[in-house]
């Protein structure tokens, strides 16, 4: 099922091979964690050698960013000396506007840390709300109510993987694998979902909100490889579609297919990656692309941790997608945005036929030249995308769509 990211957008610009000519302008990496050092000494050294060893190499960032997001599973955040330090020794400073975000759990803050991370340059923080249910007290407590930029992750599908099979990691782009792969594990939803989002939605008010998958480890061992439970996705998926109509209730707008937001609320990092701009991932696992190529760093920490510090190369894979892959990691990403598909001047054989047929279906909506899918459309996402490229025109690549430059297709339109 698409919840489970089983397709990772490619991000590129307008042109495949293109990206910034100043280089990657989001940034994406996980926090401190074993074999960096406990609280991290050796995290903003290790990554400020992977920002320059980038830039020599022609793939790393200019000084400013656009994004800055720190996350991802069996992590804690970077202490606000510890960010600052980071910024400082890779020659990094925020663009205007610029978004710097902490994912973490709730746990993990008080009112006088979220003080010392805003002083450090923090503009946003991404809540992991636990499986168990609404920690009480929060978010007054630590006193993120009063930021304009923070939100909330609702676990919507766990997956439970032995100790031998190794992780995913939840920040996205920048994390290990951006995903989980489908058919290690079998998905399995809270059962107490809804209760936790009406918590999320009647106490915290979060102004984002997003349905993520958790990965947990399980006690058992090893899970055996199976397909999944047919009856299992239909639950799943109708559990997604009725958290959807409740944010929906709520004044939630669904700007992609797992995140919510209120008016001016979208994370920059997440839209950024779908949208298709060139990001660098930096740390153990991380993914990157830049310059028309996609490579990634070697999973272990302390094997990342030594060949920086031995002034060798972390990335442990390169490669320059073909045409292809390409086309079906663009299409991935655009149409997981609420704008969706320009089809207007793409050349695309039987689009009126294919854009009828998925909207007579409930799967998309249509107006203006512009194919955006349904939140039953999303569930679907990877059985629709093979069918659209294969009429697509060969030697053409849809072009992006900016949320400041394209309205978004509402209900009904």
């Amino acid at each position: 099922m698409t919840w489970t990211a089983s397709g990772k957008p490619r991000p590129a610009r307008t042109s495949p091979a293109a990206g910034d000519p100043d280089g990657p302008r989001h940034i994406y990496t996980a926090g401190p964690r074993p074999g960096m050092g406990e609280g991290g000494p050796h995290w903003a050294g290790s990554l400020a050698r992977e920002v320059a060893l980038r830039r020599r190499q022609g793939l790393g960032p200019s000084r400013g960013f656009d994004s800055l997001h720190i996350g991802g599973l069996d992590t804690v955040p970077p202490s606000p000396r510890e960010l600052t330090r980071f910024l400082e020794l890779s020659r990094l400073s925020p663009n205007p506007g610029a978004e710097v975000a902490l994912e973490l759990h709730p746990d993990e803050v008080d009112e006088r840390l979220v003080d010392r991370w805003v002083q450090a340059g923090v503009t946003r923080l991404s809540f992991r709300c636990p499986a168990s249910g609404v920690p009480e007290g929060w978010p007054d407590r630590a006193g993120v109510s009063r930021l304009s930029s923070w939100g909330v992750d609702v676990p919507f599908a766990i997956q439970r993987k032995g100790p031998d099979h190794g992780f995913g990691d939840s920040s996205g782009a920048g994390g290990a694998k951006g995903g989980v792969d489908g058919g290690d594990a079998v998905g399995s939803s809270p059962a107490n979902a809804m209760q936790i989002l009406e918590a999320v939605i009647h106490r915290w008010a979060p102004p984002q909100v997003s349905l993520v998958e958790r990965v947990q480890a399980g006690d058992e061992g090893p899970l055996e490889v199976r397909e999944p439970d047919p009856d299992q996705e239909d639950q799943l998926a109708d559990l997604y579609l009725d958290l959807t109509r409740r944010l929906e209730e709520a004044g939630y707008r669904q700007w992609s297919f797992t995140a919510f937001a209120r008016p001016g609320s979208e994370p920059r990092h997440q839209r950024a990656v779908l949208e298709g701009e060139a990001y660098l991932g930096l740390g153990p696992g991380a993914h990157s692309h830049a310059r028309g190529r996609r490579f990634w760093n070697l999973d272990d920490p302390t094997a990342y941790f030594i060949r920086l510090e031995s002034g060798l190369d972390a990335r442990a894979g390169d490669q320059r997608p073909a045409p292809a892959e390409q086309l079906f990691h663009r299409l991935w990403g655009l149409l997981s945005l609420e704008e969706g598909l320009d089809l207007r001047d793409s050349g695309l054989h039987d689009a009126r036929r294919i854009r009828d047929r998925w909207v007579s279906e409930g799967w998309a909506r249509s107006a203006a030249g512009r194919l955006g899918l349904t939140p039953a459309g999303w569930l679907l996402l990877d059985t629709l995308i093979p069918e659209l490229a294969g009429y697509w025109p060969r030697g053409v690549m849809p072009a992006g769509a900016g949320s400041n430059r394209t309205p978004p297709i509402r209900p009904g339109t």
